[in-house]
């Protein structure tokens, strides 16, 4: 009784005493006596301990995940106090970086992808490509650059007065829709209708269809109008161009027409790009000349130059846009590296007739080629899913194994075979003998080896007679299995198959050898004096010797 007052005194003491001399004792609710920066009110620490005794640890510090998404500021987390907020965390369209990588909206339409700084959401009606935003210059280059439904507006290749030509194509006053290359002319109006650079009067002195005010310089010569053939250094303008021509290069065009005098083989560069619209595979296009591949894009716009099936590669993974084309890209606004995918069907529920197939651009966290999100074929979220196992892809059995590491890809029951049997180890009752697979009896000898494979105490028999060693009193002799007297000689060979005292009767006469006084004499059947335990009884036959000649009787009558 006293040791346990003292017990408990000295108890009192200790958790009234302030060990650590922070002012705060175990009774007052310290929770660490022994550490000075512990106790009730403390300021928290980012050590890893609950400093305040309040059972939590290190909250208020960048080392506690205050909203719960898993990730603290020490971790990455760039805001702390919201749950969807976190590195990997879903991008979403609302003006917040999500996924803490400084980008905020990015692969939305909310963000700037070509930097021209308009989003798709603000107008944009091609976000990848940095000419081509609202408002922006519109360009004589067949494309909507300022994103308003028309094309080249404001430009020489535009029709803005609707009669169905252009600047570029002659029209020489595109604000009157009746002014157009080809429009009928009405004489002496003061207007060129046709844009032929005259206004047509009546009046063709020479006869060949052309008058002064048509253009005619020489309306005495019939050879000479506006584009008559020219003969070059004759010293005629033929043609009533103001000049007689010159044509260095020989191509048949006069120098000051040709846009490249001095190359035979080019004449008009429409688009002004410095390449002969012969040469041009877009003429008319002042920002390409090549198209390599013959796919209609332009090597300059053409994220693939020599790959004709493919063009453009929004998320600059090296595959190409197009899915029917070559290493068509299966992700197109992610980009990765994989090459092939995992493809099955549902049927009743049951993921099967399982495939691989080309699935270019997506992404492989493992590097085995294959696309994470068909590993497995139910994706990279499963029990069993394949991702970050380079030499595994996919697990049709679902039994967690992958196919090349399972001996038994379609059986969730097995996986190995170790002794390479064709039976799984599961089921095998000798997973290590390729010789067998079953015991049906249970007596540890596999069906194959076992004589006797369904009776589990007998399985060899060496003597080949039909009876188990086990069972067989002479397991090494084919002509014996049992020995009823147990005198050593099997029945079959046995004349006194139940007595133990004999085995012979030579002379057939039913008294064994060891007890007939004549063994070899059938007509004196007298036993030797004293046998049987009766001396002096000249035919004193024991009883086993008589059951054993009734026994032989017998048989010789069956027989």
């Amino acid at each position: 009784m006293l040791a346990c007052l003292l017990m408990t005194a000295l108890a009192t003491n200790v958790a009234a005493e302030d060990t650590d001399g922070d002012g705060w004792t175990v009774a007052d609710g310290d929770c660490d006596d022994t550490d000075s920066t512990i106790y009730p009110g403390a300021p928290e620490l980012e050590d890893g301990k609950d400093n305040d005794c309040d059972m939590i640890v290190d909250e208020g510090t960048n080392a506690y995940d205050d909203d719960g998404d898993g990730f603290t500021e020490n971790q990455g987390d760039c805001d702390d106090t919201d749950g969807m907020i976190y590195p990997g965390a879903p991008e979403l369209e609302d003006g917040i970086d999500n996924d803490c990588d400084t980008l905020i909206d990015e692969g939305t339409n909310a963000y700037d992808d070509d930097g021209d700084g308009v989003t798709e959401n603000e107008g944009d009606c091609d976000d990848a490509n940095a000419q081509i935003y609202p408002g922006a210059p519109e360009l004589e280059d067949g494309i909507d650059n300022d994103c308003d439904t028309l094309i080249d507006e404001g430009t020489n290749a535009y029709d803005d007065d609707g009669d169905g030509f252009t600047e570029n194509q002659g029209d020489c006053d595109d604000t009157d829709g009746m002014i157009y290359p080809g429009a009928t002319e009405t004489s002496s109006d003061g207007v060129d209708s046709d844009c032929d650079g005259y206004d047509n009067i009546s009046g063709d002195a020479d006869g060949d269809g052309w008058t002064v005010d048509d253009g005619d310089c020489d309306d005495t010569d019939a050879s000479i109008y506006p584009g008559a053939p020219e003969t070059t250094g004759d010293g005629v303008d033929s043609d009533c161009d103001g000049y007689d021509p010159s044509d260095a290069d020989g191509d048949g065009v006069d120098d000051i027409d040709d846009a490249f005098p001095n190359d035979g083989t080019e004449t008009v560069d429409s688009d002004g790009d410095g390449v002969g619209d012969n040469s041009d595979a877009f003429p008319n296009d002042p920002l390409e000349s090549q198209d390599s591949d013959g796919d209609g894009v332009g090597n300059n716009a053409d994220a693939f130059p020599n790959e004709s099936s493919q063009w453009s590669d929004t998320d600059g993974d090296g595959y190409g846009d197009n899915s029917g084309g070559y290493q068509g890209d299966g992700c197109l606004e992610l980009a990765g590296n994989s090459t092939m995918g995992v493809f099955y069907e549902i049927v009743g529920g049951t993921a099967t007739n399982y495939s691989n197939v080309d699935r270019y651009g997506c992404i492989d966290s493992d590097g085995d080629g294959y696309d994470d999100s068909t590993e497995y074929g139910y994706g990279s979220s499963g029990p069993c899913s394949m991702v970050g196992n380079s030499t595994e892809w996919n697990d049709q059995d679902r039994d967690c194994v992958g196919d090349n590491s399972d001996a038994f890809p379609n059986d969730p029951l097995e996986s190995q075979d170790s002794d390479g049997d064709g039976v799984g180890d599961n089921a095998d009752a000798f997973p290590n003998d390729a010789t067998e697979s079953v015991d049906s009896d249970g007596d540890g000898v596999g069906d194959n080896a076992d004589v006797f494979p369904n009776t589990s105490t007998e399985s060899v028999d060496s003597d080949g007679d039909g009876s188990g060693d086990n069972g067989d009193a002479f397991p090494d002799d084919p002509s014996e299995t049992t020995d009823t007297d147990g005198d050593g000689v099997g029945d079959n060979a046995d004349a006194f198959p139940i007595d133990p005292s004999e085995t012979i009767d030579s002379d057939g006469d039913g008294i064994g050898d060891n007890s007939d006084a004549y063994p070899n004499d059938s007509s004196k059947g007298e036993m030797m004096e004293g046998e049987g335990g009766l001396p002096g009884f000249t035919l004193g036959v024991t009883v086993p010797a008589m059951l054993g000649a009734l026994f032989i009787a017998g048989r010789r009558k069956q027989a």
